[in-house]
């Protein structure tokens, strides 16, 4: 399929895709890309260059075989295509075979790939740019179907006589159980305490804290609440061996701290002629409240925070910028785990945005 323009980039990374090839996917993205895909099984997204060795990583370790077959590619504007494909895929593991036909959208700067987001609707991606339903590729009529030939048919057998069918017994109505008990406001307090505790413990996620906190403030009956703590220990076990981040510093540099990663109740961020990016939608906290400090001089960091949380940003930049970022988010319940941030920057800023690691699933299995 010839490209040109903004879509030469786009079918060039699918190409990549298909082939396995990882120096050339990331020769065709931005240093700040951020990426989503259905061929990785851990349905997160995968931030920068290294993010993109990381995403063939899991895509060989979940897949024996792998092939991407493009239908589709439309540019729209100076710096939007939406790529219509389907992923063709055989398990390691299990050795079923799976297609999954599915449409991206790119944002495309200086030539290189920067953005991208799902669609399991490939015209929904389409209508996105702004272009028709999806044009099937060429050569895709059905095959035709050979028609058996006529059978004779039998001759014709007589039928056994009718046999009475026994008498129908009406089972007796179901007995209904007692009613649920409902719950109380000190239950549903006791429940978010150990929930906390549990995230102080390296148990939960940020992201897993504001979701089960969100179940547990809106629960009616016990029965709702049991499940929230049901993985749960009784007892506190012995404080965690891995130590929490307190200080990150980037200086003619950075670093990006993603994943299951500890961060402390107080951290620290120094950025000088760099930046350092935190995604907290994984990170273990230490308590309720999380404070984020971040000092930069000419440089400055993205913070992503999962949905569900409360994020307040304060501080001062000059010749630059702080911005929250949360147009999306829904508005977090009573009692959510707290992000504050205070950013002093000079020359630079600090960007609060939320996740996209939970906006798509992918849906193909091993």
């Amino acid at each position: 399929m010839a490209a040109s323009g903004n879509e030469q980039p786009v079918l060039a990374f699918a190409e990549a895709i298909d082939r396995g090839d990882v120096e050339a996917a990331v020769a065709l993205c931005h240093p700040d890309v951020d990426f989503l895909s259905m061929l990785d099984v851990s349905g997160r997204r995968h931030y920068g260059r290294d993010g993109i060795r990381e995403y063939f990583d899991d895509v060989a370790s979940a897949w024996a075989e792998w092939r991407v077959e493009v239908h589709r590619v439309v540019a729209a504007g100076d710096d939007r295509v939406a790529i219509v494909m389907t992923m063709h895929v055989r398990g390691r593991e299990s050795g079923a075979t799976l297609a999954e036909r599915t449409g991206h959208v790119w944002t495309v700067k200086d030539g290189l790939l920067l953005h991208n987001e799902l669609y399991r609707d490939p015209e929904e991606a389409l209508r996105a740019v702004g272009a028709t339903a999806v044009a099937e590729p060429a050569g895709a009529e059905p095959p035709a179907v050979e028609k058996p030939s006529a059978v004779e048919k039998p001759s014709a057998v007589e039928k056994p006589p009718a046999v009475e069918k026994p008498p129908v017994v009406e089972e007796p109505p179901a007995v209904a159980g007692p009613p649920a008990t409902r719950a109380s406001d000190a239950e549903r307090e006791a429940t978010a305490t150990r929930l906390r505790t549990a995230a102080g413990e390296g148990r939960l996620t940020l992201d897993e804290l504001a979701d089960r906190l969100e179940s547990a403030f809106g629960a009616v009956t016990r029965a709702e609440l049991e499940p929230l703590t049901a993985d749960l220990p009784e007892q506190a076990p012995p404080a965690p061996t891995t130590k929490a981040r307190r200080w990150i510093v980037g200086i003619m540099g950075g670093s990006t701290q993603r994943g299951r990663w500890r961060i402390a109740e107080r951290c620290t961020v120094v950025n000088v002629m760099g930046g350092s990016n935190l995604d907290l939608s994984a990170a273990i906290v230490e308590g309720p409240e999380t404070e984020v400090r971040v000092f930069s001089l000419m440089g400055g960091s993205d913070i992503f925070v999962p949905d569900g949380v409360h994020v307040e940003l304060t501080g001062f930049a000059v010749m630059g910028g702080n911005d929250l970022r949360l147009q999306d988010a829904a508005p977090p319940q009573p009692g959510a785990p707290v992000v504050r941030v205070h950013a002093y920057s000079l020359m630079g800023g600090t960007d609060v945005k939320l996740s996209r690691q939970r906006r798509a699933r992918p849906t193909l299995r091993a």
